[in-house]
């Protein structure tokens, strides 16, 4: 669980609103740099990023380009990101400052070692609803309680 107000972060056993609380800590203002959710941009774009062909998976139009980021060589590695444009402004998307056409987000990127055609690390956004469930609500009730009942000490 990740309250973005006070910027901190729950990890629970289980999608549960009785799930044990593994661990707590405050969010940085840049990065996880070894845990969980990122809401910042972990590495920036280098180099010109190229517009490559589209395609469809399971019926799902995406845009695409390859590109290089700072966190890797790019003699040595680059990585291709796939942008659905049927989304206006979604609040997550990998790679947010980066879209190369209006009202696309990026919501898978493989990322490839040069000559190698198998991606060797990837991300994907699966988009499950566009509401919560009562189920859902509840959880996040009791662990936005929580907040207040075991608080991040700083």
């Amino acid at each position: 669980y990740i309250d973005l107000r006070t910027k901190t972060v729950y990890d629970y056993s289980s999608f549960s609103d009785t799930a044990i609380l593994l661990t707590k800590r405050f969010l940085p203002d840049t990065m996880f740099m070894d845990y969980g959710w990122n809401f910042n941009q972990i590495s920036k774009v280098v180099g010109n990023p190229v517009e490559l062909s589209d395609t469809t998976i399971e019926n799902v139009n995406y845009k695409r380009a390859k590109f290089s980021t700072e966190e890797y060589d790019k003699d040595k590695v680059y990585q291709i990101g796939y942008f659905t444009c049927d989304n206006k402004g979604l609040l997550f998307s990998l790679k947010k400052s980066f879209s190369f056409k209006p009202n696309c987000t990026m919501t898978k990127i493989f990322g490839y070692n040069v000559g190698v055609p198998t991606p060797f690390a990837s991300k994907e956004l699966v988009f499950v609803s566009e509401e919560l469930s009562n189920y859902e609500k509840q959880v996040f009730k009791s662990w936005k309680q929580n907040i207040k009942l075991f608080p991040v000490n700083q």
